[in-house]
């Protein structure tokens, strides 16, 4: 389950399907991998560590916990998109 936190971020749960997470936060990613962790370790191209920061569409994701070399929990923050990119790139 995510979670609302008072700041406005979301927890999401590392193992969370993709599918579910993009429900849930009303995005769409484009990605192969199946779980939120996965998305963000192919985003970073390595395994992430607390406090890394990438953004996958119009979400920046910190990698909140690491354990066994998986991320267990990230926070979303929904960000809006720059003005070069509302304008076409």
């Amino acid at each position: 389950m995510v979670e609302a936190l008072p700041d406005g971020r979301i927890r999401v749960p590392g193992r969370m399907p993709v599918d579910d997470a993009a429900a849930a936060l009303q995005a769409i990613w484009d990605t192969d991998a199946s779980t939120v962790g996965g998305m963000i370790t192919a985003a970073l191209g390595h395994l992430p560590v607390p406090d890394e920061r990438v953004i996958v569409g119009d979400y920046e994701f910190e990698v909140e916990r690491v354990a066994e070399r998986a991320v267990e929990s990230v926070l979303a923050r929904a960000i809006a998109p720059s003005d070069s990119e509302r304008a076409g790139g």
